[in-house]
């Protein structure tokens, strides 16, 4: 299971985590928490939320916290601070973005996320398989693309691909998922 917050759209920042992040997160730790057989794993995405939540916590909570995250039961995807879009972004937003997400999951639990997660920004390019791939990533889920290329994937049961990173960049293609219905 995971959960998308957009950080910023049609609500400011402070009002959607107030609404939304806190009660998601505070379930979810919850359930993790409760769950005595280890059968219950969460991922989560959008780093600047959980940077807020996690470091409002006390000290016990992040303590288990950072217990479930060694213990693989809550995995960071992306690890960006944001899920950038590239139809409206640089190159270099998407990296120092990345770098601060990621920046972040390191200081605080020694973890790098190794799949990369797109399922809701709007626009793609080869800009995405080239970063993730240099940035070590083993794979990338994404969920919006055009409706022929969707139906051509899903007639051709190629719902998972390699996807061609810049031919001028060794080694940046990257496998990649493509979810069929929104963000399921």
């Amino acid at each position: 299971p995971h959960s998308h917050c957009d950080v910023g759209w049609l609500e400011t920042v402070e009002s959607y985590y107030k609404l939304n992040v806190t009660k998601i997160l505070d379930n979810v730790y919850n359930s993790l928490i409760e769950d005595t057989t280890g059968n219950r794993r969460f991922i989560w995405s959008e780093v600047s939320y959980f940077s807020f939540w996690y470091d409002s916590q006390p000290i016990d909570i992040k303590n288990n916290i950072k217990k479930l995250v060694q213990n693989g039961i809550l995995e960071f995807v992306d690890g960006g601070w944001v899920q950038h879009d590239e139809s409206v972004v640089t190159i270099d937003a998407i990296i120092q973005q990345m770098k601060l997400g990621h920046s972040y999951l390191k200081k605080k639990f020694n973890v790098t996320p190794k799949i990369g997660w797109q399922i809701d920004p709007f626009g793609s390019s080869i800009t995405t398989p080239t970063i993730f791939a240099k940035m070590g990533f083993i794979a990338n889920v994404f969920s919006r693309a055009p409706d022929v290329i969707k139906q051509k994937l899903i007639d051709g049961g190629n719902m998972a691909f390699i996807w061609a990173g810049s031919n001028s960049i060794p080694n940046s293609n990257l496998l990649t998922l493509l979810f069929t219905n929104g963000y399921c």
